[in-house]
């Protein structure tokens, strides 16, 4: 019997902390949690109610970063930068997969601008690879290769990375 009525208080108190959504710290699996809660339920209440403020805590939340990140001018920002977008680009997602959750919502569209941070991105990769490419010495020739790689990962067939690429590797080889 006492089995029973702690396995029943366990129960409650684990689907009640689940649907408290603005109480919980990371605001990003909140919102996803929320969005799945609509799609099985719309009118589930307490995903709806806290949907809008869950929402506008994660975008607030990544465009600080995102500003934080952008006074950088480390080639590596770029990566973050497009993590950063690529969020709040899923959240957009999710969000208008399911129209109880877009009724109260309307996410920004990150797509374009995670295309431009792509294109800049590649550009800069390519840009210092190009630079490392002119330097002698078989350490540059390997960095001048990854940075052209990240350039055509980033945005397929950009310039000639891949041409590039093949020229760096030529040049890092060491012949015996």
């Amino acid at each position: 019997k006492y089995f029973f009525y702690s396995l029943f208080i366990f129960l409650v108190s684990c689907s009640s902390s689940k649907k408290n959504y603005l109480d919980r710290t990371d605001t990003d699996n909140a919102l996803f949690d929320a969005v799945k809660a609509l799609k099985k339920k719309s009118t589930d209440t307490a995903a709806a109610n806290a949907l809008p403020q869950l929402y506008s805590a994660a975008q607030e939340r990544h465009l600080r970063k995102i500003a934080a990140l952008g006074e950088s001018q480390e080639l590596s920002r770029w990566d973050k930068l497009i993590d950063e977008y690529s969020i709040l680009q899923e959240m957009h997602n999710a969000i208008i997969d399911v129209n109880a959750a877009y009724e109260k919502v309307t996410p920004a569209n990150y797509q374009p601008t995670i295309y431009d941070l792509k294109q800049r991105a590649a550009e800069d990769y390519y840009n210092s690879a190009t630079a490392f490419l002119g330097d002698a010495g078989r350490d540059n020739a390997r960095k001048a290769y990854n940075q052209f790689k990240k350039a055509d990962q980033l945005v397929a067939g950009y310039k000639d990375a891949k041409a590039k690429m093949d020229q760096a590797y030529q040049n890092a080889i060491i012949n015996v």
